[in-house]
């Protein structure tokens, strides 16, 4: 009876057990591989990469630089579009690239890596070209970044997925460049979001008060001060907004409901 028992016990978990693997892979993608590189690309590209310039960057100024421009707020939507775009690729492709050729690759994202750095915090006094500047070593930025992904899912996943690559890349550019033309309203903005945070808070709190100045307006409740600075105007939000937008306006135009979307 006890003998019996056990059987029932075992079976009746490794009936649950399978059931709950069967549950995992239906919420998992098909390919394992490839979402731990994507993970390994991910850490490298948003953290080890910045972090390693952060410390290598102390105690140097930069002449030139552009305080609108944020590397993961116009790559993350550049890779969450790529990734839905082409998830039935993703699903089915395997990384079969040589160990030499990514090792080329690594090599050649350090040399980009180091030229950025050189540009930006070394040759800043000798180059009085502060636009050039920029876009110079934003250019060998980008650069080092492509070479690691390349590096990291191989170069047959590029080729395959070459046209949708260059079709988001032109959305995030978009998307800077609308970040770039609402970043000159930016004093509006944030005049705008601490008006509208002032007659809020003034319904819940009384000793509320707003400061316009010839700079950032300042909020303040009680003993407390905020200043409402560019960062939280709102501009990279609303250029967000503005840029999906326009993509449902063009592969979507048949299916918008144009008045509802004017509202």
């Amino acid at each position: 009876m006890i003998f019996s028992c056990k059987i029932y016990l075992n079976t009746f978990a490794n009936q649950k057990y399978m059931s709950y693997i069967s549950r995992v892979k239906k919420v998992l993608p098909d390919n394992l591989q490839l979402l731990a590189r994507a993970a390994v690309f991910v850490v490298l590209a948003y953290a080890i990469i910045p972090a390693i310039f952060t410390f290598l960057s102390k105690g140097k100024l930069v002449r030139f630089h552009y305080n609108f421009f944020s590397f993961p707020a116009y790559t993350l939507i550049l890779i969450v579009l790529f990734g839905v775009f082409n998830r039935r690729i993703l699903r089915r492709y395997k990384v079969r690239q040589t160990l030499a050729k990514s090792l080329a690759f690594v090599l050649l994202s350090a040399v980009s890596f180091t030229m950025y750095f050189l540009v930006k915090f070394t040759y800043s006094d000798i180059i009085n070209d502060y636009i050039w500047s920029f876009w110079t070593y934003t250019s060998f930025y980008f650069l080092g970044i492509i070479f690691i992904a390349l590096a990291v899912f191989g170069v047959e996943l590029f080729k395959k997925t070459f046209l949708s690559l260059i079709l988001f890349s032109f959305a995030a550019y978009l998307f800077f460049m609308l970040t770039q033309i609402i970043w000159e309203l930016w004093s509006f903005l944030a005049r705008s979001v601490a008006g509208l945070t002032y007659h809020i808070l003034k319904l819940f709190i009384h000793q509320v008060s707003i400061q316009y100045t010839s700079g950032d307006p300042m909020l303040t409740v009680k003993e407390f001060s905020i200043i409402i600075g560019p960062p939280c105007s709102g501009i990279e939000s609303l250029s967000l907004f503005m840029g999906l937008f326009l993509l449902m306006a063009v592969y979507e135009q048949k299916n918008l409901n144009w008045k509802r979307s004017a509202i």
